[in-house]
């Protein structure tokens, strides 16, 4: 089995109708309802701008730095 068909998701259908994906076990997690949502929130956050650019990755350990320190009690 190469790498490529070990990451695969295959379909079981019905008359044309999708109605069950196997998916492989170590990429289940992606697939939760839960990480969906985020992956669409941050779909949505893409589309509208909401984004930021880091010159270095210094730069931006330092920014999760403030906004952690901004979130504690």
């Amino acid at each position: 089995m190469t790498p490529a068909q070990r990451h695969a998701i295959a379909y079981l259908t019905d008359q044309g109708r999708r109605v069950a994906a196997i998916v492989p076990l170590d990429e289940v997690w992606y697939w939760t309802s839960g990480w969906q949502s985020a992956e669409a929130e941050a779909d949505e956050e893409i589309r509208e701008g909401r984004t930021r650019s880091f010159a270095t990755m210094d730069d931006l350990f330092v920014e999760i730095d403030a906004v952690r320190a901004e979130d504690l009690p």
